[in-house]
């Protein structure tokens, strides 16, 4: 139990899973921002709120 909490809380361990969670961070994200831009999905937090506060007045 003690030798894999030791494993778990190494500086190996711990740096080498942020580089590969970086790294796959670092691809992903990029790409969903161009697939939301390219369908336009971006401008839909914008324009929900203006067409809801106009139906209010």
């Amino acid at each position: 139990m003690m030798t894999s909490l030791s494993h778990f809380l190494s500086p190996d361990f711990l740096l080498r899973n942020s580089v590969y969670t970086s790294v796959l961070v670092g691809f992903s994200c990029p790409l969903v921002g161009v697939f939301l831009v390219m369908r336009r999905l971006v401008f839909m937090g914008v324009a929900l709120p203006q067409h809801y506060g106009s139906e209010s007045m």
